[in-house]
């Protein structure tokens, strides 16, 4: 089955995984925990948080 996830990091530590069926929706929660967290794509790099989209993730 194929999945996509939106994974936060802080710190190096792992905060949160969420997984969905759906991309679209998928995409929609990464944007909002962007805003949440305050960041965007762009300012990743000076963030504390490492936050990714993963669109093609095979579960079994």
């Amino acid at each position: 089955m194929k999945v996509a996830a939106v994974i936060v990091v802080y710190r190096g530590c792992l905060e949160s995984v969420q997984v969905f069926l759906d991309t679209g929706k998928a995409r929609k929660r990464y944007e909002k925990v962007l805003e949440e967290k305050g960041t965007s794509e762009a300012d990743m790099s000076y963030s504390d948080y490492d936050i990714t989209l993963e669109t093609d993730l095979l579960v079994y």
